[in-house]
Protein backbone atom coordinates (compact mmCIF):
# COMPACT_ATOMS: atom_id res chain seq x y z
CA UNK A 1 0.00 0.00 0.00
CA UNK A 2 1.60 3.30 -0.72
CA UNK A 3 2.66 5.91 1.42
CA UNK A 4 0.11 9.06 2.06
CA UNK A 5 -2.65 7.60 4.00
CA UNK A 6 -1.61 9.27 7.22
CA UNK A 7 -4.72 11.42 7.50
CA UNK A 8 -7.43 8.90 5.82
CA UNK A 9 -6.85 6.44 8.82
CA UNK A 10 -10.77 6.19 9.98
CA UNK A 11 -11.34 5.70 6.18
CA UNK A 12 -9.13 2.83 6.20
CA UNK A 13 -10.37 1.14 9.09
CA UNK A 14 -14.15 1.30 8.41
CA UNK A 15 -13.51 -0.21 4.92
CA UNK A 16 -11.47 -3.10 6.36
CA UNK A 17 -14.19 -3.98 9.15
CA UNK A 18 -16.59 -3.96 6.64
CA UNK A 19 -14.52 -6.49 4.02
CA UNK A 20 -13.80 -8.84 7.28
CA UNK A 21 -17.80 -8.76 7.81
CA UNK A 22 -18.22 -9.36 4.55
CA UNK A 23 -16.42 -12.26 4.25
CA UNK A 24 -18.20 -13.66 7.24
CA UNK A 25 -15.73 -16.01 9.15
CA UNK A 26 -12.54 -16.49 10.04
CA UNK A 27 -9.64 -18.91 11.86
CA UNK A 28 -8.52 -16.77 14.65
CA UNK A 29 -5.88 -16.52 17.69
CA UNK A 30 -6.02 -14.75 20.56
CA UNK A 31 -3.01 -13.49 22.94
CA UNK A 32 -2.19 -11.46 26.01
CA UNK A 33 0.96 -10.73 27.47
CA UNK A 34 2.28 -8.02 29.30
CA UNK A 35 4.17 -5.11 27.69
CA UNK A 36 4.18 -4.17 23.39
CA UNK A 37 6.26 -6.78 22.35
CA UNK A 38 5.01 -9.10 19.58
CA UNK A 39 2.95 -12.03 20.89
CA UNK A 40 4.54 -15.57 21.41
CA UNK A 41 3.11 -19.18 21.82
CA UNK A 42 3.32 -19.15 25.71
CA UNK A 43 0.78 -15.69 25.46
CA UNK A 44 -1.82 -17.85 23.29
CA UNK A 45 -5.11 -18.77 25.29
CA UNK A 46 -7.81 -19.25 22.76
CA UNK A 47 -8.19 -19.78 18.73
CA UNK A 48 -10.49 -21.31 17.16
CA UNK A 49 -13.38 -20.14 14.39
CA UNK A 50 -15.35 -17.04 14.30
CA UNK A 51 -18.43 -16.24 12.61
CA UNK A 52 -18.09 -12.53 12.20
CA UNK A 53 -22.00 -11.56 11.47
CA UNK A 54 -23.81 -14.19 13.70
CA UNK A 55 -21.47 -13.26 16.78
CA UNK A 56 -20.35 -17.23 17.04
CA UNK A 57 -17.10 -18.23 18.22
CA UNK A 58 -16.34 -21.87 18.68
CA UNK A 59 -12.82 -22.62 19.61
CA UNK A 60 -10.30 -24.16 22.51
CA UNK A 61 -9.20 -22.23 25.14
CA UNK A 62 -5.90 -23.09 26.95
CA UNK A 63 -5.68 -23.03 30.65
CA UNK A 64 -3.96 -20.31 32.39
CA UNK A 65 -0.36 -20.97 33.50
CA UNK A 66 1.14 -19.19 35.74
CA UNK A 67 4.89 -19.96 34.78
CA UNK A 68 4.09 -18.17 31.84
CA UNK A 69 2.57 -15.31 33.14
CA UNK A 70 3.51 -12.20 34.75
CA UNK A 71 1.62 -10.80 37.70
CA UNK A 72 0.82 -8.06 35.33
CA UNK A 73 -1.13 -10.46 32.96
CA UNK A 74 -2.32 -12.81 35.31
CA UNK A 75 -5.95 -11.85 34.99
CA UNK A 76 -5.63 -12.32 31.43
CA UNK A 77 -4.49 -16.05 31.20
CA UNK A 78 -2.01 -17.36 28.32
CA UNK A 79 -0.82 -21.08 27.49
CA UNK A 80 2.37 -22.65 27.60
CA UNK A 81 2.02 -23.54 24.23
CA UNK A 82 -0.32 -23.41 21.12
CA UNK A 83 -3.52 -24.65 21.67
CA UNK A 84 -3.19 -27.41 19.86
CA UNK A 85 -0.46 -28.71 22.22
CA UNK A 86 -2.35 -28.32 25.38
CA UNK A 87 -5.77 -30.80 25.23
CA UNK A 88 -7.81 -27.38 25.25
CA UNK A 89 -11.11 -26.93 27.01
CA UNK A 90 -13.78 -26.19 24.37
CA UNK A 91 -15.46 -23.04 24.47
CA UNK A 92 -18.22 -21.39 22.48
CA UNK A 93 -18.98 -16.98 22.70
CA UNK A 94 -22.83 -16.31 21.34
CA UNK A 95 -23.70 -13.56 21.00
CA UNK A 96 -23.00 -11.86 24.74
CA UNK A 97 -22.37 -15.42 26.35
CA UNK A 98 -19.79 -17.85 26.94
CA UNK A 99 -20.47 -21.60 27.34
CA UNK A 100 -17.60 -23.86 28.81
CA UNK A 101 -17.70 -27.42 27.48
CA UNK A 102 -18.21 -30.12 30.83
CA UNK A 103 -18.81 -33.96 31.30
CA UNK A 104 -22.53 -32.98 31.14
CA UNK A 105 -23.08 -30.84 28.31
CA UNK A 106 -22.39 -26.98 27.77
CA UNK A 107 -22.47 -25.50 30.87
CA UNK A 108 -22.61 -21.26 30.52
CA UNK A 109 -20.54 -19.51 32.41
CA UNK A 110 -20.94 -15.80 31.80
CA UNK A 111 -22.81 -13.06 29.57
CA UNK A 112 -26.42 -13.17 28.34
CA UNK A 113 -26.90 -14.07 24.72
CA UNK A 114 -28.68 -10.70 23.73
CA UNK A 115 -26.01 -8.89 25.18
CA UNK A 116 -22.91 -7.05 23.69
CA UNK A 117 -19.71 -9.35 22.60
CA UNK A 118 -17.91 -10.51 26.04
CA UNK A 119 -14.59 -8.67 26.41
CA UNK A 120 -12.68 -12.04 26.14
CA UNK A 121 -14.72 -12.95 22.58
CA UNK A 122 -11.76 -12.55 20.81
CA UNK A 123 -13.05 -10.80 17.61
CA UNK A 124 -14.66 -7.70 20.81
CA UNK A 125 -12.40 -5.45 18.96
CA UNK A 126 -14.00 -6.00 15.52
CA UNK A 127 -17.66 -3.92 17.53
CA UNK A 128 -15.34 -1.64 19.77
CA UNK A 129 -13.67 0.24 16.43
CA UNK A 130 -16.62 1.92 16.10
CA UNK A 131 -15.73 3.96 18.76
CA UNK A 132 -12.36 4.55 17.31
CA UNK A 133 -10.89 8.24 17.24
CA UNK A 134 -7.80 9.57 16.35
CA UNK A 135 -7.09 6.99 13.63
CA UNK A 136 -3.87 7.52 11.99
CA UNK A 137 -2.14 5.03 9.21
CA UNK A 138 1.48 3.97 9.02
CA UNK A 139 2.83 2.18 5.99
CA UNK A 140 3.77 -1.18 7.32
CA UNK A 141 5.07 -3.76 4.43
CA UNK A 142 2.29 -3.95 1.71
CA UNK A 143 -0.11 -2.64 3.71
CA UNK A 144 -1.02 -0.52 6.56
CA UNK A 145 -1.17 -0.50 10.49
CA UNK A 146 -4.11 2.12 11.78
CA UNK A 147 -3.21 3.28 15.51
CA UNK A 148 -5.98 5.05 17.32
CA UNK A 149 -7.34 5.24 20.95
CA UNK A 150 -10.71 3.72 21.03
CA UNK A 151 -13.11 6.35 23.10
CA UNK A 152 -15.86 3.90 25.20
CA UNK A 153 -16.44 6.70 27.95
CA UNK A 154 -19.75 6.53 27.02
CA UNK A 155 -20.06 3.11 25.50
CA UNK A 156 -23.04 1.21 26.97
CA UNK A 157 -23.28 -1.17 23.86
CA UNK A 158 -19.71 -2.16 24.63
CA UNK A 159 -18.84 -4.61 27.36
CA UNK A 160 -15.54 -2.64 28.72
CA UNK A 161 -15.47 -5.18 32.24
CA UNK A 162 -11.99 -6.05 30.95
CA UNK A 163 -10.49 -2.46 30.13
CA UNK A 164 -12.30 -1.68 34.42
CA UNK A 165 -12.37 -4.72 36.05
CA UNK A 166 -13.76 -3.95 39.73
CA UNK A 167 -10.28 -5.31 41.24
CA UNK A 168 -8.37 -3.12 39.53
CA UNK A 169 -10.74 0.12 40.62
CA UNK A 170 -11.26 -0.68 44.01
CA UNK A 171 -10.85 3.19 45.22
CA UNK A 172 -13.27 4.28 42.74
CA UNK A 173 -15.64 5.92 45.47
CA UNK A 174 -12.47 8.64 45.51
CA UNK A 175 -12.68 11.32 43.02
CA UNK A 176 -8.52 10.29 41.30
CA UNK A 177 -9.46 6.65 40.89
CA UNK A 178 -12.59 8.05 39.26
CA UNK A 179 -10.33 10.26 36.93
CA UNK A 180 -8.05 7.37 36.33
CA UNK A 181 -10.60 5.25 34.82
CA UNK A 182 -12.64 7.81 32.81
CA UNK A 183 -9.65 8.88 31.14
CA UNK A 184 -8.61 5.20 30.21
CA UNK A 185 -12.11 4.49 29.05
CA UNK A 186 -11.52 7.76 26.82
CA UNK A 187 -8.45 6.82 25.17
CA UNK A 188 -7.97 3.01 25.09
CA UNK A 189 -4.99 2.24 23.04
CA UNK A 190 -5.30 0.08 19.95
CA UNK A 191 -3.52 -0.99 16.38
CA UNK A 192 -5.07 -2.68 13.98
CA UNK A 193 -2.41 -4.30 11.07
CA UNK A 194 -4.26 -4.33 7.52
CA UNK A 195 -2.61 -6.49 4.62
CA UNK A 196 -2.33 -5.31 1.05
CA UNK A 197 -5.70 -6.50 0.23
CA UNK A 198 -7.08 -4.38 3.37
CA UNK A 199 -8.10 -7.50 5.06
CA UNK A 200 -7.44 -7.12 8.87
CA UNK A 201 -4.58 -9.63 9.78
CA UNK A 202 -4.31 -8.52 13.40
CA UNK A 203 -5.94 -6.47 15.95
CA UNK A 204 -5.19 -5.70 19.31
CA UNK A 205 -5.54 -3.19 22.47
CA UNK A 206 -4.06 -2.53 25.64
CA UNK A 207 -6.11 -2.83 28.69
CA UNK A 208 -4.97 -1.31 32.60
CA UNK A 209 -2.46 -3.59 34.82
CA UNK A 210 -3.95 -4.84 37.84
CA UNK A 211 -1.03 -3.41 39.81
CA UNK A 212 0.38 -0.29 39.85
CA UNK A 213 3.01 0.54 37.41
CA UNK A 214 3.51 -2.28 35.70
CA UNK A 215 2.72 -2.61 32.16
CA UNK A 216 -0.33 -2.34 30.39
CA UNK A 217 -1.78 -6.09 28.83
CA UNK A 218 -1.95 -6.08 25.38
CA UNK A 219 -4.80 -8.48 23.78
CA UNK A 220 -4.03 -9.12 20.35
CA UNK A 221 -6.18 -10.88 17.85
CA UNK A 222 -4.71 -12.57 14.56
CA UNK A 223 -6.51 -13.87 11.64
CA UNK A 224 -5.02 -16.75 10.57
CA UNK A 225 -7.53 -17.39 7.35
CA UNK A 226 -10.76 -15.98 6.40
CA UNK A 227 -13.92 -18.19 5.09
CA UNK A 228 -13.64 -21.29 7.12
CA UNK A 229 -16.42 -23.14 8.12
CA UNK A 230 -18.22 -22.74 11.70
CA UNK A 231 -19.93 -25.46 13.43
CA UNK A 232 -22.18 -24.52 16.17
CA UNK A 233 -22.15 -27.15 18.41
CA UNK A 234 -25.82 -27.89 20.27
CA UNK A 235 -25.82 -25.95 23.49
CA UNK A 236 -28.53 -27.96 24.69
CA UNK A 237 -27.47 -31.12 24.38
CA UNK A 238 -26.76 -33.29 27.82
CA UNK A 239 -23.82 -35.25 26.55
CA UNK A 240 -20.44 -34.97 26.98
CA UNK A 241 -18.91 -32.56 24.13
CA UNK A 242 -15.88 -33.82 21.52
CA UNK A 243 -12.49 -33.18 22.42
CA UNK A 244 -11.21 -30.00 20.65
CA UNK A 245 -9.69 -31.11 16.96
CA UNK A 246 -8.17 -27.81 16.18
CA UNK A 247 -7.43 -26.56 12.61
CA UNK A 248 -5.16 -28.54 11.99
CA UNK A 249 -7.46 -31.34 10.99
CA UNK A 250 -8.47 -29.29 8.06
CA UNK A 251 -11.85 -30.58 9.47
CA UNK A 252 -15.12 -28.64 10.35
CA UNK A 253 -15.81 -28.66 14.05
CA UNK A 254 -17.42 -31.55 16.07
CA UNK A 255 -21.46 -30.70 16.49
CA UNK A 256 -20.76 -32.71 19.89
Amino acid sequence: MEEGHAGDGRRILDEAVARARALGTAWVRHYARAGHDAPHAQHLRLEGAVDLRRRICVAGEAEPSAAALTGAAAHAGAAEASVDDVAPRRVVYAGGSRFVAGAQGWEKTDGDVEGPRLAADPVWLLDALRYAVDCTAVPSGSGVRVECRLDLAHADDIDRSALAPPTRWRGLGRPAQRRRREAWLRGVPCEVLIDGDRLIKCMAYAVPAPVDGAEPVWTTTEVVEYGVPVDMPDLLARTRPAAWRGRRSRAPMPTR
